[in-house]
């Protein structure tokens, strides 16, 4: 029994209330995700409280230690002049203002900030006096020093050390107190939303497959709509102009051909099928097809080929090729689809046109008489080969490089510019055989005869000047010869 065509707006809505479902969920685990992820940062962000705390501890605990030993080592100094009580306070008393510097830079907390400011300054004082004691020692005697221990002000500023350092360690305990039981409550938070999010990836997973399932089962019967539209999509192909072809993008080998490549190749699709561009192609021409084929793979984009030549069947033919990648489900090519329009009619005749465009050109500048057309400004825009020959110059010389009036002798300045002024205006638009003198790259001058059109835009503005010039400078000297006699 032949199934029936699914109707269009059944499948529709099956597919909208999916897409619907499978936004609700995955907003909701989005939404569980991120009290997740705010949970956890949390709890990261109290044990580096707690990891603070205890290393705040260690430092403050440290320097009282080093002021400690400091203190011990400069009575024992005092009393029997033994340099080995000093030490162990001179291998760490470097360190003590490292720590309090740190300390100071990891505290936020003001009063905290000013507790350890003043231990700062009582352990430079204390540092202070105890050297006093050891160089009293040194430079005295055990009298002088012993006297700066018991009337100096070391014991009160090493009471006041203590006491700071005792309320800062009170206060850092206070402070991983507070932060172990908030990330005690933190933890178990976040098992609970841990195994809300569970559950709630499991309900989705089964009404997302229940959904899919439904909608495949519609896919199913559409089979023969499926079919249908392939069998359009191929006859659509196969009645495409073009030579349409399809390559495996591994090997490169020809999966798919239509009727137009077949009479183009001069091959039948059967023998292509499953071969390479080196099995019909000569090895130049099938490695410039493979290198684009690669190429085109390599990019993923749309590779247009102007122009390769090709030997079928028939003889040499000009193509113009468009290659597109065609990527699987992973988004990873597996096919390349080219698209090659045989050009050799128009390649034909742009040669053809080309050639008439050069025979034109050498016309131009071979022609007889000289040739020049100068822009707004007066500056050489077109020259020929013939006048510039006359003028000595180089191309490069002149053309955008050079005003017209420069060539023209002084003594024809006036003339040049009576002219000149006159075609800006628009008074005069054209004029015939005036005799005017050039001067050479080398200084000499030659007569020429110049026929000057003036071009004009649609509103009546100046655009430039074309003049065609005869060379008269031998008619001149005849005329010369003439009127001596």
């Amino acid at each position: 029994m032949q199934a029936k065509p699914i109707a269009p707006q059944k499948y529709l809505h099956a597919k909208i209330k999916a897409i619907i479902a499978f936004s609700i969920f995955a907003l909701a685990l989005a939404t569980v995700l991120n009290i997740l992820f705010q949970c956890s940062t949390k709890i990261e962000s109290t044990s580096q409280q707690i990891k603070s705390a205890y290393e705040r501890k260690l430092a403050l605990s440290e320097i009282l230690a080093v002021v400690t030993d400091l203190e011990t080592g400069a009575r024992g100094y005092a009393i029997t002049g033994n340099e080995k009580y000093l030490e162990q306070s001179n291998k760490s008393i470097g360190t003590v203002f490292n720590k309090l510097t740190w300390l100071i830079n990891n505290t936020t907390d003001p009063q905290s900030a000013t507790a350890l400011a003043a231990l700062e300054n009582l352990v430079d004082k204390k540092i202070d006096n105890s050297s006093l004691t050891i160089e009293l020692r040194r430079n005295k005697n055990a009298a002088a020093a012993i006297q700066n221990i018991q009337q100096g002000d070391g014991r009160i500023f090493m009471d006041s050390i203590r006491a700071i350092v005792k309320n800062s360690l009170t206060q850092q305990n206070k402070l991983i107190s507070e932060a172990r039981l908030s990330e005690t409550e933190l933890e178990k938070f976040y098992s609970l939303i841990y195994i809300l999010f569970a559950v709630l990836l499991i309900v989705c997973v089964v009404v997302v497959f229940f959904m899919m399932r439904n909608i495949f089962l519609l896919l199913h019967q559409s089979t023969d709509e499926l079919l249908h539209s392939n069998n359009f999509l191929t006859s659509l192909l196969e009645n495409i102009p073009n030579m349409v072809f399809v390559k495996d993008a591994q090997e490169l080998r020809f999966v798919r051909f239509n009727k137009a490549g077949e009479k183009l190749l001069g091959y039948k699709r059967q023998a292509l099928i499953g071969k390479n561009d080196y099995d019909f192609f000569p090895k130049e021409q099938a490695d410039f097809f493979i290198a684009k084929d690669r190429e085109a793979i390599a990019n993923e984009g749309v590779m247009d080929i102007k122009e390769e030549l090709i030997d079928t069947a028939n003889g040499k033919r000009w193509l113009r090729t468009k290659k597109i990648v065609l990527n699987d489900d992973h988004g990873k090519p597996a096919y390349l689809l080219g698209i090659s329009e045989d050009i050799t009619e128009q390649k034909l005749l742009h040669e053809k046109e080309k050639q008439h465009a050069n025979e034109i050109i050498s016309l131009f500048n071979n022609a007889p008489c000289g040739y020049i057309s100068t822009d707004l400004n007066g500056k050489i825009v077109e020259v020929n080969d013939t006048f510039l020959n006359w003028l000595g110059y180089s191309r490069n010389e002149v053309s955008y490089q050079m005003q017209t009036r420069l060539l023209v002798m002084e003594s024809f300045h006036d003339v040049f510019n009576y002219y000149y002024i006159r075609f800006r205006s628009g008074e005069i638009k054209s004029v015939n055989d005036l005799e005017i003198q050039f001067k050479r790259k080398n200084g000499s001058a030659f007569f020429v005869r110049i026929n000057i059109v003036a071009e004009y835009d649609l509103e009546g503005n100046f655009i430039k000047t074309k003049a065609s010039l005869f060379d008269v400078t031998q008619h001149k000297k005849e005329q010369l010869t003439i009127t001596k006699n």
